[in-house]
């Protein structure tokens, strides 16, 4: 039950919405265990929040109705705000006991409109002594029944200035708030300087839609309510990130919900940049002057034109060079390149929330990279890792990125050793000067392969790409076997770029002006090099740096940078992966440092360096060419580009829950209760709330159970796929188990021989069962094939090229049709799920699209008990995954 009281209502309704257990419930959504982030609350959970403040705050004309609607029924909220109040008057008003006998779990806590010098002695407060006095003594006093206080600053009145801008007079009182809440170490929602930054951006006029009533520039309508409760859901959610899991809607602060709303939100881009002048910072390469940028440029990208128009800058004087966005296009992270930060003198990485209606950013934290002069930052697959290449001291770096977006130390710091490369490039065009990079260790870059098992760095002074086993659960690196492979002496790997599906990997050398092909073992993170060309067009001589190198989204085309002869090398992507250059555009610019395409992979987007600016070219889809636009956006030592469509409503997966269990092996099963950990000849039951192991099955000695590779309960029976691939000749069957007990109960043998039985899910009246074939020659054969109740086939699909190239070189592996009736099937590595149409009457699946995950392949299990939580399994960790699939509207 959701419900809300005013002051008034006392002891009688605290006590009938106290909830006993709801400090064990804050204990969990304050511990750093994964699984409690964002999994919807289940109907036992509860949990109070109590708010305290002004008539702001309060129902009639505050946001506090409109906050208490945006949670499930797990949340009461009780209303104690008071119209007329001070943060003096409110307390000697004698309701703070009511507040404590409620018990509530979290207090949040708005004062400052009537603190204001003109309300009288009875309420007036200084913002330096007796209010921060008073709010010390709501903080206190909650945290004494072991509620969690939470301050937030009185949201602005709409009085705009003759240039349509906010003046408000509640400064000093919103200071004194944030100060407070950082001297006690309370969550802090800072509503005053986000509800300026709303009526700036909407102005004077949209602004007085808000009004409570004609003239009143204080209070709010509805309208006005759902926005400022939805900007104190925003920053609660970054302050409290526990609390999400029970929210009803997501929060879009300064909007509604509505897609149509949604669809007006910019396409921003985000341009790192050299910008030592803001701070003490030295030169950040060789013979370059101090950096020009101002930080981070923000700019609003045309969709139909690709124009960059300027959407102001985050000062940042530390060289913020390479910028990286997370999956759900919420946080940016930057590697700043410098040596100065904190008492060890070292690089920095920071963290950075990205305000979803205009793409603004707020800075989160600043940590050390450990090392000098970070150059490249890249995310792990599963989200919860940032890697960091620090270029002047050769090291690469792992940072826990925590629930709420921010950086925490470094969990792992591996230092490159080995022989330094000759200054003389094995492949360098006749007379080049190209030497730099080989005076020392750097390394330049640093990725997860696609399933996330592996890391790679690039180290360009050793010439070498360092391959790493990656434990996802510890964030720390092994050395793979071989550790790395060797690239021509001298010719200095920078960058490297996966192609889509998986299997080839291209790397590019700075001085060797090359660019080699890889072929990619998933299985064991080895590159094994076939194939090198040059980046520059025939019969090129003289001195060339290159830079970046990247995949065209459909894998078709590679794009290479070459600074010097300032151009874009062409290549187009055969079938066999090998390269044939096609063109070379000059980039319009000085000394190309990086490039990067839009989100609808039209346009390509250059930063020239040296030049000051980032042009823009149109992607002919055909050809792979470039077609320059004339368009030039100025900016300071451009460095790297990215992009968030803040309009996108993408197919998405959100991690709920991670479990470490030793059998996580195969696939995991589920019913309302318990999960199932499969692993070849072992099942283990689990109790799905705690974790605990309840019942453990093992195959007996000599049976005919080899390789259980999936399972699904129905009806209180558990249903595995099983066959002993790759032994010949092929056998395969449906063992089927009681769901509680776990005893075998009965089996189901197959006559196909052809393809291993790797999933079985019972849908829409059907049986459906995938047989899997292996291999480059093999693998086009693997089919899902539907049956009857008695076990007569009834239709049979393939799978299509798109999906195909994404399994080899192994084979679909998991799979399960959604409560959207959409078919979700996994490869054997990947760390993706894919979503595929059925056609009715057999054929080709058709391919929806392609879902990022936090596993890696094998098999899934829909949890119908909780409509759009999957289940997966993360093999190399051992771990059980909860998931959320969310489908775009």
């Amino acid at each position: 039950m959701i419900t809300t009281i005013n002051s008034g209502l006392k002891s009688k309704l605290a006590k009938r919405f106290a909830r006993p257990n709801c400090l064990a419930v804050l204990a969990l959504l304050f511990t750093n265990i994964a699984w409690a982030q964002d999994e919807p609350a289940s109907s036992d959970e509860s949990i109070t929040i109590a708010l305290i403040g002004d008539s702001t705050v309060e129902d009639y004309s505050g946001w506090g109705v409109a906050f208490r609607k945006r949670f499930n029924d797990c949340v009461t909220v009780l209303n104690f705000a008071k119209g007329g109040a001070s943060s003096k008057n409110w307390y000697s008003g004698n309701r703070m006991p009511a507040v404590l006998e409620a018990k509530p779990d979290y207090v949040l806590i708005q004062f400052g409109h009537n603190d204001q010098p003109g309300k009288g002695p009875e309420r007036e407060t200084d913002p330096d002594t007796t209010y921060r006095d008073s709010l010390k003594r709501y903080v206190v006093e909650s945290r004494s029944i072991g509620a969690q206080p939470i301050l937030v600053s009185s949201v602005t009145r709409r009085l705009f200035n003759k240039g349509g801008k906010i003046r408000t007079t509640l400064t000093p009182w919103a200071d004194a708030t944030k100060a407070v809440a950082a001297e006690l170490d309370v969550p802090f929602i800072d509503l005053h300087r986000r509800s300026i930054e709303l009526h700036n951006r909407l102005g004077p006029e949209a602004s007085m839609e808000f009004n409570f009533k004609e003239g009143d520039l204080t209070h709010f309508n509805e309208k006005g309510a759902t926005v400022m409760a939805d900007l104190v859901i925003q920053e609660l959610k970054t302050q409290v990130p526990g609390l999400a899991r029970f929210l009803t809607t997501p929060s879009l602060p300064g909007q509604s919900d509505s897609s149509e709303s949604t669809a007006n939100r910019p396409l921003m881009a985000y341009v790192g940049t050299f910008s030592s002048p803001l701070g003490d910072v030295p030169p950040t390469q060789v013979d370059l002057p101090e950096g020009n940028g101002r930080g981070i440029h923000l700019f609003e990208v045309d969709r139909e034109s690709g124009v960059l128009k300027a959407a102001g800058t985050f000062d940042l004087g530390s060289s913020p060079d390479c910028l990286v966005i997370n999956a759900a296009r919420d946080r940016l992270y930057s590697s700043n390149e410098t040596d100065r930060f904190g008492e060890a003198k070292q690089g920095s990485v920071s963290a950075f929330a990205i305000d979803p209606v205009d793409g603004q950013l707020t800075l989160l934290n600043t940590v050390a990279s450990e090392g000098d002069g970070p150059t490249y930052v890249s995310i792990h697959p599963s989200g919860r890792h940032l890697f960091v290449a620090n270029y002047f001291s050769g090291s690469v770096a792992v940072l826990p990125i925590l629930p709420d977006g921010r950086l925490g130390e470094a969990t792992d710091v591996k230092k490159d050793t080995g022989t330094i490369g000759p200054t003389e490039a094995t492949h360098a065009p006749p007379g080049s000067f190209a030497i730099s990079g080989h005076d020392g260790s750097h390394a330049h870059m640093i990725e997860a392969d696609p399933s996330g098992r592996f890391v790679l760095h690039v180290n360009l002074g050793l010439d070498k790409i360092f391959v790493w086993e990656f434990d996802a659960s510890t964030g720390t690196l092994t050395p793979n076997d071989p550790t790395s492979v060797d690239l021509p002496a001298g010719d200095g790997p920078r960058h490297f770029d996966f192609h889509p599906n998986g299997r080839w990997l291209y790397s590019i050398q700075e001085e060797g002006s090359t660019v080699t092909l890889f072929d990619y073992a998933p299985s064991g993170g080895q590159p094994n090099s076939r194939q090198t060309v040059s980046s520059l067009p025939a019969g090129f001589a003289g001195s060339n740096f290159c830079s970046e190198i990247l995949v065209s989204h459909d894998g078709r085309f590679l794009y290479a940078g070459n600074r010097l002869h300032d151009s874009i090398g062409i290549f187009a992507i055969e079938s066999d992966g090998s390269l044939r250059q096609v063109g070379n555009e000059w980039t319009r610019g000085n000394y190309p440092r990086s490039f990067n395409f839009d989100p609808s992979g039209r346009f390509f987007y250059v930063c020239n360096q040296r030049a000051d600016n980032v042009t823009v070219f149109r992607i002919d889809r055909d050809s792979g060419l470039l077609e320059f636009t004339n368009h030039y956006a100025p900016v300071g030592n451009p460095s790297s580009i990215t992009f968030v469509d803040l309009a996108a409503r993408d197919d998405s997966v959100q991690l709920l829950r991670r479990v470490s269990v030793p059998e996580a092996h195969q696939a995991v099963a589920v019913d309302e209760s318990s999960f199932f950990a499969i692993s070849n000849r072992t099942i283990v039951q689990y109790d799905k709330q705690t974790g605990k192991r309840l019942v453990k099955w093992v195959a007996p000695e000599g049976s005919w159970i080899k390789h259980l590779n999936s399972g699904i309960v129905k009806e209180g029976r558990l249903y595995c796929a099983n066959s002993n691939w790759p032994a010949k000749p092929l056998k395969n069957s449906i063992e089927i188990f009681d769901a509680v007990s776990l005893k075998h109960l009965d089996s189901k043998p197959f006559s196909e021989s052809e393809g291993a039985i790797n999933w079985i899910d019972r849908h829409q009246g059907a049986w459906w069962i995938v047989f899997a074939f292996y291999g480059e020659a093999e693998v086009r054969r693997t089919k899902l094939v539907r049956y009857d109740d008695q076990w007569n086939e009834t239709g049979e699909w393939t799978f299509p090229e798109s999906v195909i190239q994404r399994f080899l070189p192994k084979s679909n592996s998991g799979g399960g049709f959604g409560p959207d009736g959409h078919l979700y099937v996994t490869g054997h590595d990947h760390a993706e799920l894919y979503l595929l149409d059925v056609p009715d009457n057999g054929g080709e699946l058709k391919h929806v699209s392609t879902l990022p995950a936090p596993i890696a392949g094998q098999g899934i299990a829909w949890d119908f008990d909780t409509p759009g939580r999957l289940l997966g399994i993360v093999r190399a960790s051992r771990e059980v995954v909860f998931m959320r699939v969310i489908r775009a509207k």
